[in-house]
């Protein structure tokens, strides 16, 4: 009969090398968020992109409120999810990633808000890292007033705003419950006019993963709330 000592040794290294044969084979705690220094930066971007919302050119205006679509959508991607869709190397097929997808919809008058409000979404995947995606989300909601959709839309007036801290559950599949703008029980009041609605967003969570951290849209839509 072997040593106990030696057995155990023996029961170790196994464990040790089923643990370490897939590296993004299990999900990888990752709770360390990105340095202030960085969150600095992407706040003032995101500060840009809520003034430039404010100044958008009657053009932009118009081509957005154009778009019939009840939403808008985008994507944000960090690690090597792009790179595993191209190469069926085992290193980059097992490299972690982090997608998002982001869904805006127009603003619009809410009987249980009293006034205008507009909803944000979020929808995550995840590989070998933690599925607990940390973003930080900002919206504004502004009026350009207009008597009507052929008119030359008014200087823009900030009607609402919102900012939170969110953590999105990935591969659920599903989007998550909507995040309001203004939060729920405000509402950015009634008018007559070209309504935006402005998110922006932060994935604050993986700094260990590199690429797209940052985005932003918009949907513009004529309107009497």
């Amino acid at each position: 009969m072997k040593p106990l000592k030696v057995v155990l040794a023996i029961s170790l290294s196994i464990l040790l090398a089923a643990g370490t044969s897939s590296p993004a084979g299990a999900e990888v705690e990752e709770d360390a968020q990105i340095s202030s220094f960085a969150m600095q930066q992407y706040e003032a971007w995101s500060e840009r992109v809520e003034t430039d919302a404010l100044n958008m050119s009657e053009a932009e205006i118009l081509r957005q409120a154009g778009d019939t679509r009840d939403y808008v959508e985008t994507t944000v991607t960090l690690g090597g999810q792009v790179a595993s869709r191209s190469s069926e190397s085992s290193e980059e097929a097992n490299a972690g990633f982090v997608k998002c997808d982001i869904r805006v919809d127009y603003p619009h008058y809410s009987s249980g808000a009293g006034g205008a409000i507009y909803k944000t979404r979020y929808k995550c995947e995840s590989k070998g890292v933690s599925t607990k995606i940390k973003l930080r989300v900002k919206g504004l909601l502004s009026l350009y007033p207009a008597a009507s959709s052929s008119a030359r839309p008014g200087k823009a007036q900030t009607r609402a705003r919102s900012d939170a801290r969110i953590t999105v559950t990935a591969n659920t599949g599903k989007y998550s419950s909507p995040y309001y703008t203004p939060v729920v029980g405000s509402n950015g009041g009634r008018g007559t006019g070209f309504w935006n609605g402005t998110s922006t967003w932060i994935v604050t969570s993986h700094p260990s993963l590199s690429g797209k951290r940052s985005g932003s849209l918009s949907k513009t839509v004529w309107k009497k709330i």
